[in-house]
């Protein structure tokens, strides 16, 4: 259950960056409004934050309720850290977490999400990325694996760039034997 924990911190820097590397402009002569996205990860800032509560009905029946909260904590020329805590509700208790993870800045652009889905995996530093699908509703589909201290975990975010949201985070952890999923949404 620890690993399931420390495993969102990846994918919630994703979202935070993609919610933060846009801009506005206006279609000349039609006075309507555009969102450029900006795929430089220049517009993360420190403080960002983003909220999750654990989807029950896509989760296992072992954890009863959960919610995370992350943030931008620092960011230099090559990595973002982001920290957070975290707490869940599981039938034999409950377990709180404190998280820290640095990802590469590269890995926090929208080009590297379209170059995944022609390149479809990619080896970074402390995770491998997989891309696996576009969904009908336009959204990426992305699995993290081989995830540095965190053996047999696997992770599945679904990221919305043209919304720039991340709806849902899939996690399946392996824990005492059993394969545990685990589903947040963002509030």
């Amino acid at each position: 259950m620890r690993f399931m924990i420390a495993i969102f911190i990846i994918i919630a820097a994703i979202f935070v960056v993609y919610g933060c590397g846009n801009d506005v402009d206006v279609i000349p002569g039609t006075e309507k409004e555009i969102i450029i996205l900006d795929p430089q990860p220049s517009g993360i800032a420190v403080g960002t934050s983003q909220k999750y509560v654990l989807d029950p009905s896509e989760s296992s029946t072992l954890v009863k309720s959960g919610e995370m909260h992350l943030e931008v904590k620092s960011k230099d020329e090559k990595f973002t850290s982001i920290g957070g805590e975290a707490s869940v509700e599981t039938v034999v208790g409950p377990k709180s977490f404190d998280l820290a993870r640095n990802i590469e800045n590269e890995i926090l652009t929208i080009d590297f999400i379209s170059a995944l889905r022609v390149k479809r995996t990619h080896q970074a530093a402390e995770f491998k990325v997989d891309y696996i699908e576009l969904t009908p509703a336009a959204c990426d589909v992305v699995r993290l694996t081989e995830i540095k201290d965190m053996p047999g975990a696997r992770l599945e975010p679904t990221i919305c760039l043209g919304s720039q949201t991340m709806p849902k985070v899939k996690v399946t952890v392996k824990e005492s034997g059993m394969f545990i999923p685990v589903t947040f949404k963002a509030l």
